[in-house]
């Protein structure tokens, strides 16, 4: 398979890209992380928009750090730990971008921590737990009657996180089986 960088139109191989160490390190890392594609957009805020690109040592080491908070399932905050999900930081991520794109964005670059990516984060999370919290509320007073369409859970939300993991699985399928040793140039 060839892969054409976006960036500067260079072709190669998939195992041609992965050649490097520190490249595969990142590739694999991206692969395990599984926060979707939009991860790529969060990690160039990373990047000084002026000067050199995101290192490949410096962007596995991001990714690892998001990963390792989703394995928590917890962001470390001053009034205590927030429960959060992968794909609350999903979502994070794609609004922290949404934010940096905008003219007189707020959001300066290059980022150096992911801590504003965890504010955002923690304030999905208390709107989502506040309401649930609603939800139950409701439940409780009125227990016959039906939620309205705006507190049932969103189907569409499932399903692009569903499509958005099995996109991963076949990347880290494609991944695995082009790195033991078969070669898939088209």
């Amino acid at each position: 398979m060839r892969l054409t960088c976006p960036c500067c139109g260079a072709c190669a191989s998939l195992e041609g890209w992965t050649l490097d160490s520190q490249a595969r390190g990142l590739v694999a890392a991206v692969v395990k992380a599984d926060l979707g594609e939009g991860v790529l957009d969060y990690l160039a805020l990373f990047r000084d928009p002026k000067g050199a690109g995101l290192d490949f040592a410096e962007a596995t080491k991001r990714i690892d750090a998001l990963a390792a908070v989703k394995n928590q399932g917890q962001i470390p905050r001053e009034s205590g730990p927030v429960p959060i999900t992968g794909a609350l930081i999903v979502r994070g991520m794609a609004e922290v971008v949404a934010q940096a794109r905008k003219p007189g964005a707020k959001v300066m670059r290059p980022l150096k921590t992911h801590s504003y990516l965890w504010g955002v984060v923690a304030n999905l999370a208390e709107q989502e737990s506040a309401a649930e919290e609603e939800r139950q509320e409701e439940a409780r007073r009125n227990p016959y009657r039906q939620p309205r369409a705006s507190q049932r859970p969103q189907v569409a939300d499932r399903l692009s996180e569903q499509e958005l993991v099995g996109g991963f699985a076949a990347v880290r399928q494609m991944l695995q089986t082009g790195l033991k040793g078969g070669s898939n140039d088209v």
